[in-house]
């Protein structure tokens, strides 16, 4: 257990199953309500028995609680708790616990469990306003969204009658046309509330997990069209709640301060740009900080791609080991990193091929069309997934792809820097 106190706070974090107990067995003292969100039933995955009987304390001290619970995942269900169930994209990887002048938050899935425990009457309080905010508020799904009016006004809009795709990514929604252009796109991005464009990386991407890169960009542009609701027919304003973060040069590390900048956005204004041509933007995330779902227009210039070139490297394969290629091509092409969800190393299914040959592959892929699924980045999340095993392999094959113009340089001075 780590312990920090000053004037007005003590703050507990405990590693470990005992500060679930800790946690628990506090809630149950104060004899209070306990609110927050992000319930879950993880508690007795790892501690079965002590779970059960938390709850049976609780019910013989009368300890009530209202917590907000993700759609489709399981909670602690007794006569003294209420749930209100909200749509997936408002999840959170912790609960966050209120009770009496303390708040806790149980973080499950870090190994081992962190539970981090505040006790500060004013920050208690400051919580629990907000959940009772959270607790009267309407959240709508995105399926409700997408379904109203002043959506599909837009949609209709900008696309008119042409076929269109909806990408469905962890914390946004995009819409894009089937068929889009080599050189010129635009697509809606729905944000909910707390939602972003990017933190949604698979594979080995560590580093990109709050801002994305585009080099496929020569310029883009971001016009906030403001808050969108089932039943309104325009869009509602809102105020700098649009968090543009960014970084100013092409080539820098992230966490370089000197270059990092955030600005905030209001609905109803001129479009402003999130890339230009010397860098700005390259990495760089939108977020929504307000509690409704907002609706913006991307629109984004491309620079000339480089062609795929991965049927030749497949061709030069035994028939079996084609089929197998093939089907992961058209899987990246069409899923982009989902194909982690369900598993989270494809290269299990690729036994028997070379890995002088999957390195290849993989380096062409660098040049699949980004449609908002991460593609590129899925091939890179492969090839550093490859040099686990077959680092010097990998390492020849982006250096000679760097050499020869072969792919975007990047990805390709990214994974070599990684594997130095």
């Amino acid at each position: 257990m780590l312990f920090m106190q000053s004037n007005k706070s003590k703050v507990d974090v405990y590693h470990g199953l005992d500060g679930i107990k800790t946690v628990f067995n506090d809630i149950v003292a104060t004899k209070k309500e306990l609110v927050g969100w992000g319930a879950t039933d993880r508690a007795r995955e790892l501690l079965p028995e002590f779970t059960d009987d938390y709850i049976r304390q609780r019910e013989q001290h009368n300890v009530h609680a209202r917590q907000l619970a993700v759609e489709g995942r399981g909670v602690l269900q007794t006569e003294w708790s209420k749930f209100k169930y909200i749509p997936k994209e408002y999840s959170s990887p912790a609960t966050t616990l209120i009770y009496g002048n303390t708040v806790a938050l149980m973080m499950w899935f870090s190994e081992p469990v962190v539970s981090i425990r505040i006790r500060d009457a004013k920050i208690a309080e400051s919580y629990r306003h907000h959940f009772e905010f959270l607790w009267g508020t309407k959240l709508f799904s995105a399926e409700e969204i997408l379904a109203s009016q002043v959506v599909k006004q837009e949609i209709s809009h900008i696309f008119g009658n042409q076929p269109i795709s909806i990408i469905d990514r962890k914390s946004s929604r995009i819409i894009r046309l089937k068929n889009e252009s080599a050189a010129d796109i635009t697509r809606i991005i729905l944000l909910p509330p707390g939602g972003s464009t990017a933190g949604e990386y698979s594979g080995e991407l560590a580093d990109h997990d709050k801002f994305s890169p585009h080099p496929e960009a020569l310029s883009a542009k971001i016009t906030v069209l403001g808050g969108v609701a089932p039943g309104r027919s325009g869009f509602r304003k809102i105020d700098r709640a649009i968090k543009f973060a960014y970084y100013t040069k092409r080539d820098v590390e992230l966490g370089r301060k000197e270059f990092f900048k955030e600005q905030y956005k209001s609905s109803h204004t001129p479009p402003f740009s999130v890339v230009k041509p010397d860098g700005f933007g390259f990495w760089h995330n939108i977020s929504n900080t307000s509690n409704e779902w907002v609706l913006l227009v991307l629109e984004k210039q491309l620079a000339a791609l480089i062609p795929l070139g991965t049927g030749k490297i497949i061709k030069s394969l035994p028939g079996d080991q084609q089929a197998k290629m093939l089907t992961l091509v058209k899987d990246i092409q069409e899923k982009g990193d989902k194909i982690f969800v369900n598993n989270d190393n494809p290269l299990r299914e690729l036994g028997g091929i070379k890995p002088d040959a999957l390195a290849r592959l993989f380096v062409a892929m660098l040049n699949v069309p980004d449609h908002a699924n991460h593609e590129p980045c899925t091939a890179v999340a492969l090839l550093l997934k490859l040099a686990k095993g077959s680092r010097q392999v990998v390492k020849v094959e982006c250096q000679a792809a760097l050499e020869s113009n072969g792919a975007p340089a990047f990805y390709l001075k990214e994974i070599i820097k990684k594997l130095k």
